[in-house]
């Protein structure tokens, strides 16, 4: 039987959560099951039911800086359609082509509807460069809290923080999450650029 994409999504955050857990997928974790199931409840997702049983299929995906960057992206693109859906608003894919194309469209045959390009929130920095930056440093504090358990500490801590925008001003989170993604986005005509964050 085949197995369903959250618990493949669940199998490989398991896998690696005594090595490198990886926060983003942690937290994030009940939004993402919900995606997975719209993708398996929406025959015109079929795409993205393929192309994440092909990367979940690759043994410890999530330590792939690579695959994840490109896990988040489509998840994102996804995340968008499935929110638009739940607030009545029925959106069509449009399928790749060579050349920049919008993600989505709003469904219908008439000229000139509003197409979306989805701008995943990713990190700062390099990209998937700083994705494996900030799965060293997992793996560095894992290695901390084991050599602690190893001298006989009864109670072993380590501290591990992320910053996926870099260092940011106190109060000026939402500033700095908004100026990367205009960084990111390459204004298009006609597509309506739309920036989401998906659900961390």
């Amino acid at each position: 039987m085949t197995k369903k994409l959250e618990e493949l999504l669940l199998e490989g955050i398991q896998a690696v959560a005594g090595v490198s857990p990886s926060m983003f997928l942690s937290v994030g974790y009940p939004s993402l099951v919900k995606v997975m199931q719209f993708i398996e409840a929406t025959p015109t997702a079929a795409y993205a039911d393929k192309k994440l049983r092909k990367l979940f299929a690759t043994h410890n995906w999530v330590l792939d800086a690579k695959q994840l960057e490109s896990f988040f992206q489509l998840v994102g693109e996804v995340q968008f359609w499935m929110l638009a859906k739940d607030k009545g608003v029925a959106l069509e894919r449009i399928p790749e082509a060579k050349g920049n194309t919008a993600d989505l469209k709003m469904a219908g045959a008439t000229p000139g509807l509003p197409q979306f390009e989805v701008k995943t929130l990713s990190v700062r920095d390099g990209g998937w460069m700083h994705l494996a930056k900030m799965a060293e440093d997992s793996f560095k504090a894992q290695l901390e809290v084991q050599a602690k358990h190893s001298r006989g500490e009864k109670v072993a801590m380590s501290v591990h923080s992320i910053a996926p925008h870099g260092k940011v001003q106190r109060g000026k989170e939402c500033t700095e999450m908004c100026t990367n993604l205009i960084d990111k986005a390459v204004c298009q005509r006609p597509a309506y650029r739309i920036h989401f964050v998906i659900g961390v």
